[in-house]
């Protein structure tokens, strides 16, 4: 188990080791460079990243510059994985690939390290490779030995590569499946959408045409108001108009109360009237008759003496000529002479003349 202490975390996120905890592609590496001349060892750098819905690790290694007689400038390459440490793994494998076609001197074994037959399953085989392997042996040769294992480590990158690959088709299935049932979910639900759209629609053309109804009903509202306004105000024209003819009917009533009293007035005066004609009446009969004496008036029967109907004569003006005998004399009111003359008139009596008469004082 490495220790906490070979790896380091950035401000940026990254996790950083030299991996010379661990044996493998990295110590390799490390012992490759330093034959050639490098002093510090490459640093391995990684984080987590997504795509989708899979996650795994960005992994980047750094080769530090080469200083002394043959230098050379810092290099890096990158890559991805599911864990941290097979991606460094496989981040090495590349950087020992990169750095052998670079140097001339692995350049004759690089043609035989491809089809080196490392993954073989007789026991002759076998031996033979740890043969290659041993360095106590005589006329060992610590490049065959290193490539050698690299090509072991190489085959072990593509196991993991296999078994990568077997997770990320695993993944890829399942995010298939649950793609698909996502798209069924969705289609269901675009469904749903397009169906409650058309509910929406529907209610949308209900709303414009209650609104439209409301609109006509607000109209026809106001018309009706505009309407009841003329009406107020005629009904206010007519009020005024029956306040005017009830003060008239008012100052009409004092005048037919005013013309009943006349009337009562003159009824009464008519009813002497027409008892003076009767008697007027009786008259004529009279005269009708053989000639008698004319009457003579006494002072009993017109309620004065003697002496008194001489002053009365007396009193009136010279002008005024006495009734002749068998002739009757009316008194009325100055204002009502008129209407008895036509009611006279009316019953055929002629009215000889009218003067006036003023009663002694």
């Amino acid at each position: 188990m490495a220790a906490l202490s070979d790896f380091h975390f950035d401000e940026d996120g990254w996790v950083r080791s030299t991996c010379l905890h661990r044996e493998g592609l990295p110590v390799l590496l490390w012992e490759v460079l330093q034959e050639f001349g490098h002093t510090e060892p490459p640093q391995y750098y990684g984080r987590v990243s997504s795509e989708g819905a899979i996650s795994g690790w960005e992994a980047r290694l750094r080769v530090p510059a080469r200083l002394g007689l043959f230098q050379s400038d810092p290099w890096e390459v990158h890559t991805e994985g599911a864990e941290i440490l097979s991606v460094w793994d496989r981040a090495a494998a590349m950087a020992i690939t990169q750095f052998c076609e670079q140097e001339p001197i692995f350049a004759s074994y690089s043609a035989s390290t491809v089809g080196f037959p490392v993954r073989v399953t007789s026991e002759y085989s076998r031996q033979r490779f740890s043969l290659l392997l041993d360095s106590t042996l005589p006329g060992h040769v610590p490049a065959l030995a290193r490539i050698a294992r690299y090509a072991a480590g190489m085959l072990g990158v593509c196991d993991q590569f296999r078994s990568e690959n077997t997770l990320y088709r695993q993944g890829l299935r399942t995010a298939h499946t649950t793609t698909q049932e996502q798209t069924q979910q969705i289609l269901g639900q675009s469904q749903q959408l397009a169906e409650q759209s058309q509910q929406v629609v529907w209610l949308a053309e209900q709303f414009l045409e209650q609104e439209q109804r409301v609109v006509e009903h607000a109209q026809q509202i106001a018309e009706q108001s505009q309407q009841l306004e003329e009406q107020s105000q005629q009904l206010a024209e007519q009020t005024q108009q029956l306040a005017e003819q009830a003060q008239q009917i008012e100052e009409l009533t004092e005048q037919v109360d005013d013309q009943e009293a006349l009337a009562d007035h003159l009824q009464d005066a008519l009813q002497v009237a027409l008892g003076n004609v009767h008697q007027l009446q009786l008259q004529q009969q009279q005269a009708a008759a053989p000639p008698e004496p004319p009457p003579q008036v006494s002072g009993v029967e017109s309620g004065v003496g003697p002496q008194e109907m001489s002053d009365a004569a007396s009193s009136v003006g010279q002008n005024d000529v006495p009734p002749q005998a068998g002739s009757t004399a009316i008194l009325v009111n100055e204002q009502n002479v008129a209407h008895l003359q036509e009611e006279l008139r009316a019953r055929g009596i002629e009215v000889e003349r009218v003067f006036e008469y003023q009663p002694p004082r």
